[in-house]
């Protein structure tokens, strides 16, 4: 699981994204760059860690953002909910809100400054989301059409060289990371990933077939 520290040095203020329960280690990275945590926000309902977000926001007593078609999704918590297509303004950085459902209807993704793309759980650097958690069975096939049309009319008409910082990264069952080196920087861009991600490309018909076909089994809450 990946979180974000997103901030203005010119500012001194910053907003966390994907904050795990391991909050300390998003405060310690604040502190050490001088800022001071204004927001805190999620990406979507997450099923595979416990978000440490609304908590955190409480102890910070700041603002803590969900998108707002999570609502879709019945949090069951409270939040300020972000509209597609609204900002959250961190002095001179702008972060705004892009509704990337098919992982699931609530998805949210962050452009910051229109040069960055904090993807969740929509888009990795080597795969592309799974969309069965929400839209399960019989509606597995929806949802893989929801995800087509989010990645082809809303990621990947982004500029080339608009970096994708996804909600994860894979590593296989003897421990080898995957597309990324631990303490390095973990991205790729729209340009890299269309020209090198097969299934991306596939017409929607047969794209909509290779997520159904290749359904992981649902994991256990």
């Amino acid at each position: 699981c990946l979180g974000y520290l997103v901030g203005s040095k010119r500012a001194g203020e910053a907003a966390l994204v994907d904050v795990t329960r391991a909050t300390d280690v998003f405060l310690g990275a604040a502190r050490e760059r001088g800022l001071e945590i204004t927001h805190v926000l999620d990406t979507h309902i997450h099923a595979d860690h416990i978000s440490g977000g609304r908590r955190l926001a409480d102890r910070l007593d700041v603002p803590y953002h969900l998108g707002a078609p999570v609502e879709t999704r019945d949090p069951q918590v409270d939040y300020d909910p972000i509209e597609p297509n609204a900002t959250v303004e961190l002095g001179d950085v702008e972060v705004k809100a892009v509704h990337t459902p098919g992982h699931t209807t609530g998805m949210t993704s962050y452009l910051v400054d229109d040069e960055a793309l904090l993807t969740g759980d929509t888009l990795f650097v080597e795969s592309i989301g799974r969309t069965e958690l929400q839209f399960a069975d019989k509606d597995a096939r929806d949802g893989a059409r929801v995800q087509y049309e989010t990645l082809h009319r809303v990621i990947m008409t982004e500029p080339n060289d608009v970096k994708v910082l996804p909600g994860h990264f894979s590593v296989t069952d003897d421990g080898e990371y995957v597309d990324v080196t631990p303490g390095q920087p973990m991205f790729s861009t729209v340009g890299y990933i269309w020209e090198h991600n097969e299934i991306l490309r596939l017409p929607e018909a047969e794209f909509v077939e290779h997520m159904f076909d290749n359904l992981p089994s649902k994991p256990p809450n």
